[in-house]
């Protein structure tokens, strides 16, 4: 996995100019970059928690799962920068920004159409159903909503934003298994499953609840 210098990211942004921002979370925020004359999205870990053990943990954790699995449905890492003030993720720009965008109708785009709607719930749920069967135990995503589903310029969807993904319950695959977790519930409330909420049980199912919010949000337009 190609490793980009700090130097050519803060250059290919314009210094991380408030022009160039995408977007922007808990743990860091997107640029527009404009490197070796290929635009990229760099994601960089906010500076005001890059000691945090909480944002390193998180940060570097989505790195682990881009670099492990590649699906035409979840968004492509291009390279990593570790040698600057903040540790940076490069991943393919995605030139119709996100689901939730779009369903806004952001920068006063069109809505979308409905055979659009349907193909991109379709690759959604081919992303998903890679993560829940490529492996054993499989791989819970942990924060499918409407702005980590990214869309390229096809409208194809890419799964994005990875940091709370984690191992799910280990075992049959077609079988319902749950496991518990001790760590803190993290993720977006209006996406959670409520057995997930109340007991911290973790599955399969968080996700696939998730992906039922989504999908009612592109029916009424909005979450």
């Amino acid at each position: 996995m190609p490793h980009f210098f700090y130097k050519d990211l803060e250059e290919g942004t314009k210094g991380f100019s408030p022009a160039n921002l995408l977007g922007e979370g808990t743990f860091g925020r997107v640029f527009r970059a404009n490197v070796f004359k290929t635009i990229f999205a760099v994601k960089c870990l906010r500076q005001d928690i890059t000691q945090e053990r909480k944002g390193r943990k998180f940060q570097f954790n989505e790195l682990a799962k881009l670099m492990q699995f590649r699906h035409p449905n979840l968004l492509p890492l291009h390279g990593y920068s570790l040698d600057g003030l903040v540790p940076c993720l490069v991943t393919e720009y995605m030139l119709n920004g996100s689901l939730e965008d779009r369903l806004q109708c952001k920068d006063r785009t069109a809505g979308l159409k409905w055979e659009l709607r349907m193909n991109i719930t379709k690759g959604v749920a081919r992303g998903l159903q890679f993560l829940h069967t490529v492996k054993d135990p499989p791989l819970i995503h942990g924060d499918v909503k409407s702005s980590n589903i990214l869309l390229d310029r096809h409208y194809e969807a890419k799964i994005g934003d990875f940091g709370l993904a984690r191992d799910g319950p280990s075992g049959d695959l077609k079988s319902y298994t749950i496991m518990k977790t001790d760590s803190k519930i993290m993720g977006t409330t209006a996406y959670m499953a409520p057995e997930y909420c109340r007991n911290r049980v973790l599955s399969r199912e968080v996700d696939t609840y998730a992906f039922g919010v989504v999908s009612s949000s592109w029916l009424v337009g909005h979450l």
